[in-house]
């Protein structure tokens, strides 16, 4: 089962304690809000413990599993049905027309070869008149019939040297001829689990040789008896033994005649065990560009619609236009190796007399960047589920989190981001930060005493970490409205990692308010039994008793807060913090920058800043979407009519179609208690969800649900029309199937 079928959004709040009941009805809008997201969440999180295959990729000639079930012979031959511009091999699988004749085995029993094999014989006995072509065994290479049209040398010399084998003995997991050679498609290689292919196997041990290598010196099995029956002609001749030469079964030397297309020896031994790849000397996969060619295979579709009677838009392919942005902009590389490499991890830049100047990220320093930072690593995630926020949030409040990493009462570093509770509610987003310690030999000093004093280690934390968050509005001053306050316990380690998620719940009144007058009390949000006195704006020195003059006479712009000592130790903390309203930025916030209004949204979209200062966020009227508004939705518009059935509740589902792999994806799914009557959703996609169910549960303990095909359509780009729940496009459950 997965974590978020029980937990909110995989958090440790229970959906039991969700208050959506016959007492309490304040937070189902949240419930109905998480089952219409939950299929996608579990889509997008979960773990499969055994490995799923499309349908498709069965009997397709390819290893799919480890085991190899995708590809049983006689489940293929016994019950699959290949598509109408697929050839049907003798084993069942399913190839591509084009690779009929191709000089490659790509059905396991070669019989997608079948016909060059037949015109091998033809030719053959055309070129040698005097000799009968035999069915089982003959004391030469080369002549077989079209009964048993597979020439090779036999695995049981001491009976007959040659054998002729029908496609029953292809591929059929028991090997016949020397080298299994004729279960080149259902063997596993010596030494991983591909196929055999295009390698020689010595009967005697797990040794694999590839065909164009084999018999030259030291590319043989190491029991020479295994491959000397088709070695010995190539090992006694001196003039003929390069990698292309050969020496037929008469002693005939032909040069550069292995393998190269033309039968050459008088029973075509020549073109015997080849390897016909384009490149040859180079190690491919084996059938790679088959493959690839099969995995990523648009399939088209020649299915019904329904409702028959709709209005429905086709998609046009020519009057599509791209989505993608153009990018006016060209970088050019640099002409120097020298500077990509000569700073590490950070970034080099030449100065003016051409030497190298390095910018470190915070987890490296030194001239090159060549030393490693000790290094706080802080990882945490806001999260908004039960928090003083509702869904229904003014779009315009902006979060600023603050961070603050402390030495005792100093600020050592600072960092901010900005957070938008109306757009990010319900995602899990996860931030990550880096403060660095101090390498000020007396910071180093303290911890290097702190490292030998255990006493010291278990009992004082002098680091610690602070979270503080302030709600900003259009046209009002910041106002701080949470805390949250670590320890770092581990400060003496090169590296340490603090991972929480913070909530923001309901405030509760200090308990006990001991804060002085120009303090503020705040609560800690990770421990409601402690509160912590925070200076109020402009206020810093011991109990906030000072008031900075430069705080006070306007060092930062009107509706910021002003903090004396946030700007940290590591900075100078030579001048005050501030903490910027809406659409201000700057170290004083003097700086006013919307880009909504060098920007706008289009169709009536509504323009707010986003978390960083060069992103701005549209939000859309229903039927537009895009980072501007600027795409018209795919729509669907279905009246829905006679649903005599009952019900408890409606998840209504839209699946797009997966044409590469032929599956199922949910698009989206509403969650209803009644059945509409209109039933309207627009698709942030060129053509509307191909699939729409309804999941009709006549009880709460209902298990499974009731599904009602509403609408089927492919390549459309909107759909209007009428549609209906009742027996007749009632899906059933697979249980119901009669077998």
């Amino acid at each position: 089962m997965f974590k978020f079928d029980e937990f909110w959004f995989g958090t440790n709040r229970r959906l039991s304690t969700v208050h959506c009941n016959a007492r309490r009805t304040d937070e189902c809008s949240l419930l109905r809000q998480y089952i219409e997201q939950s299929w996608s969440l579990i889509n997008n999180h979960e773990i499969h413990s055994h490995q799923v295959l499309p349908f498709h990729s069965y009997c397709d000639s390819f290893w799919n599993s480890d085991s190899r079930r995708d590809e049983n012979i006689s489940q293929c031959r016994q019950s699959w049905v290949c598509a109408s511009d697929q050839w049907k091999c003798r084993t069942g699988q399913c190839i591509e027309q084009s690779w009929l004749s191709d000089l490659e085995w790509d059905c396991a029993d070669g019989s997608d070869e079948e016909e060059l094999l037949y015109e091998k014989i033809k030719y053959l006995e055309e070129r040698n008149p005097s000799f009968g072509s035999i069915v089982e065994s003959q004391s030469r290479f080369g002549i077989c019939n079209k009964t048993h049209p597979f020439a090779c040398l036999s695995l049981r010399t001491s009976s007959n040297h040659y054998k002729c084998l029908d496609f029953t003995q292809l591929g059929d997991d028991r090997i016949d001829c020397l080298g299994a050679i004729d279960e080149r498609n259902t063997l596993k290689h010596c030494n991983h689990t591909s196929m055999l292919e295009y390698n020689f196997k010595c009967p005697s041990n797990n040794i694999c040789i590839r065909y164009l290598w084999h018999c030259l010196p030291g590319y043989r099995c190491p029991n020479q008896t295994d491959d000397e029956q088709w070695c010995f002609h190539r090992s006694s001749s001196s003039s003929c033994n390069t990698l292309l030469d050969f020496v037929c079964f008469d002693g005939k030397c032909i040069k550069w005649g292995k393998c190269n297309r033309k039968l050459d020896c008088s029973f075509g031994e020549d073109e015997y065990m080849c390897d016909y790849r384009s490149s040859s000397t180079s190690i491919i996969a084996y059938r790679q560009d088959k493959e690839i060619h099969v995995n990523n295979k648009i399939h088209s579709l020649q299915l019904f619609h329904f409702p028959k009677k709709a209005n429905i838009t086709q998609f046009n392919v020519d009057s599509n236009t791209s989505n993608q942005l153009v990018d006016h902009y060209s970088y050019k590389k640099s002409s120097s190796s020298i500077l990509a490499y000569r700073c590490n991890r950070g970034l080099g830049i030449f100065s003016s007399n051409n030497s190298i100047i390095c910018f470190c990220p915070p987890q490296y320093y030194g001239t090159y960047c060549q030393y490693h930072s000790d290094r706080l690593l802080v990882l945490f995630h806001l999260d908004l589920s039960q928090s003083i926020y509702s869904v229904q949030i003014h779009p315009e409040i902006l979060l600023k989190v603050l961070l603050l990493f402390f030495f005792e009462n100093q600020v050592l570093m600072t960092n901010e981001f900005q957070f938008q509770p109306a757009l990010e509610m319900n995602k899990i987003n996860k931030k990550t930060f880096h403060f660095v310690y101090s390498r000020s030999s007396k910071f180093r000093e303290e911890r290097m005493k702190r490292f030998f004093n255990r006493s010291s280690v278990l009992h004082s934390h002098p680091y610690s970490i602070r979270i503080e968050i302030y709600e900003n509005h259009r046209d009002k001053q910041v106002s701080l409205i949470a805390v949250w306050k670590y320890p770092v316990e581990f400060d003496y380690l090169p590296v340490f990692r603090l991972a929480e998620v913070l909530r923001l719940t309901k405030p509760n009144p200090c308990l006990t308010n001991s804060c002085h007058q120009n303090e503020q009390c705040q609560p800690l949000s990770n421990d409601n039994s402690k509160y912590i006195c925070l200076c109020k704006n402009n206020f810093t020195g011991p109990n906030c008793s000072i008031e900075d003059s430069r705080c006070k006479t306007g060092f930062c712009a009107t509706q910021a807060l002003c903090k004396p000592d946030y700007q940290s130790l590591l900075r100078g903390n030579h001048a005050p913090y501030c903490i910027c309203p809406f659409n201000r930025y700057g170290d004083r916030c003097d700086i006013e920058h919307d880009l909504c209004q060098s920007h706008s949204c289009f169709n009536g979209g509504t323009c707010l800043p986003g978390s960083t200062l060069d992103q701005l966020v549209c939000l859309c009227q229903d039927d537009f979407y895009g980072s501007h508004c600027q795409y018209k939705k795919a729509t669907i518009r279905l009246f829905l009519y006679d649903h005599p059935v009952t019900y408890s509740a409606l998840v209504l589902q839209y699946f797009v179609i997966d044409y590469r792999l032929l599956r199922l994806i949910l698009a989206h799914q509403q969650a209803n208690i009644m059945v509409p009557s209109l039933i309207k959703y627009g698709h942030e996609g060129t053509i509307v969800p191909e699939l729409v169910l309804a999941k009709l549960y006549s009880s709460y303990q209902q298990i499974p649900s009731n599904f009602y095909l509403l609408s089927f359509h492919i390549n459309v780009t909107s759909i209007e029309g009428t549609t209906m729940m009742t027996q007749q496009n009632r899906c059933p459950s697979i249980s119901q199937l009669s077998v």
